[in-house]
């Protein structure tokens, strides 16, 4: 790797530690202060997710539109760690994650400012996550989880895991509640570096998997060029009527189908709105 490499590796994560200092100072006042709470805390995920994206040089195309009828829960594949601020960058939104991501160094800290739920594998931390969550949608926030319960090379998708969905879904309380849930799958592939095809060999500059080290792989990351990232909100599915395991196999079906199409360079059609409303595609950067 050229020397002009580490240079711009050096910047990048010098830029976003300080960025993540900033920021997340101004996280925790908020959080400190309901006033300011209720007026700020869903837009600095936003801002901080957008910030990181542009500092590591993260391109993002979007097609289709978010589901805008709260509450709504994103389901999405997931092939690294970048998939947070590529995603938080666009939706407004708290992440559902596992456990263990909560001692991670500097990230777990991040992510328990922007409020994430760290899911729990014992029975007896089900009610206080379902607490959790209903915290989140009474804020104004939308649910966002990765149902592979891990991550992959991006060149397919996993098996989505139909327990997590039935979390999720406890997490609105009553019958009426979660009949206004929908979940929209999100499809997300990284295929190109500097406006170039990412091919097989080079899927380990996004893709974090494995027995990967976490910080290797991101200074790694920045010391490259520009990678494109390409995230698809396909048609929502109303969850009401439909069991875990029905809401697991269609938002699965969606997103492997999507994700293959961006893996072989095809268009995808992303959801548009309901019946009877225009919506362009959006482009982020």
């Amino acid at each position: 790797m050229p020397a002009g490499s580490y240079i711009l590796g050096t910047i990048r994560l010098t830029l976003f530690f300080i960025m993540a200092l900033l920021v997340g100072g101004a996280q925790a006042v908020v959080l400190a202060i309901p006033p300011l709470r209720r007026a700020h805390e869903n837009y600095l995920p936003v801002m901080f997710h957008g910030l990181a994206c542009r500092i590591f040089g993260i391109e993002i195309e979007v097609t289709g539109i978010p589901h805008n009828q709260h509450p709504v829960l994103f389901v999405a594949n997931h092939s690294s760690y970048i998939d947070i601020p590529v995603i938080g960058s666009l939706i407004p939104g708290c992440f559902i994650a596992k456990a263990e991501v909560a001692d991670w160094p500097l990230f777990g800290t991040l992510a328990r400012l922007q409020r994430t739920i760290f899911v729990h594998r014992k029975r007896e931390d089900v009610d206080n996550q379902r607490a959790s969550m209903v915290d989140r949608v009474k804020d104004g926030l939308d649910l966002i989880l990765f149902p592979e319960g891990t991550s992959s090379d991006g060149l397919g998708v996993l098996r989505f895991k139909s327990s997590l969905f039935s979390i999720a879904a406890m997490s609105l309380g009553t019958a009426e509640q979660r009949k206004a849930l929908t979940v929209q799958p999100v499809a997300v592939a990284c295929n190109h570096l500097d406006g170039l095809p990412l091919g097989r060999d080079m899927r380990h500059v996004y893709s974090w998997y494995g027995d990967m080290d976490l910080f290797p792989h991101l200074w790694r990351l920045g010391c490259l060029g520009h990678t494109t990232v390409t995230v698809a909100f396909l048609d929502p599915i109303p969850a009401s009527g439909i069991n875990r395991k029905q809401l697991a196999k269609q938002a699965e079906t969606a997103v492997r189908h999507a994700v293959d199409r961006m893996n072989a360079g095809l268009p995808v059609e992303g959801y548009q709105g309901p019946a009877g409303s225009t919506a362009d595609t959006a482009e982020a950067a």
